[in-house]
């Protein structure tokens, strides 16, 4: 599979919808709020895209300030997953993050979603908070975190982000 990493456009709009639809039966993001990550969002929003087709996706925001970035969402295609894609757009939001000079990735999971949990522990994640009727639908939510960035000099850029909410 040759999949192409890149920024979300206003055009990958409908395909990010079909996405959110696919993966998500409750806390969906809607078209205003895949327009609003696109274009003002101090964030990034990436797409995996083999061919025509939107394969994945995954949102990381920012905000100077602070050491922290989060990952907002995540979402493959049913027809992609088990092939890596979730651990390679994780690695590019956490290349994304450390180009932000945040030393901290955060995130929120449902507790009921074992091979999202599994992804995130493989890769270093650290189960810090239980979150009791997080989503839309009651269910609890684990929030994990990983130190991306180590020590560095004070000489360092002052560039920070933050947390931020949200819901997948």
């Amino acid at each position: 599979m040759n999949t192409l990493f890149r920024l979300a456009v206003m055009e990958d709009l409908p395909s990010l919808l079909q996405l959110e639809e696919q993966c998500f039966t409750t806390d969906r993001l809607n078209s205003r709020s895949f327009q609003w990550m696109i274009t003002r969002a101090h964030g990034e929003l990436l797409v995996a895209q083999c061919g025509e087709h939107l394969l994945g996706y995954a949102v990381v925001l920012f905000h100077r300030g602070t050491s922290l970035a989060r990952l907002y969402s995540i979402a493959i295609a049913a027809q992609a997953r088990g092939n890596g894609l979730g651990k390679q757009l994780l690695d590019r939001v956490e290349a994304s993050a450390l180009e932000h000079n945040c030393a901290y990735l955060r995130l929120e999971v449902r507790i009921d979603n074992p091979a999202a949990i599994s992804l995130y522990e493989r890769n270093g994640y650290r189960r810090f908070a239980l979150i009791h009727d997080y989503y839309q639908d009651h269910v609890d939510a684990l929030r994990l975190e990983k130190r991306i960035l180590e020590h560095r000099s004070a000489m360092g850029s002052s560039k920070r982000c933050a947390v931020l909410g949200g819901t997948n």
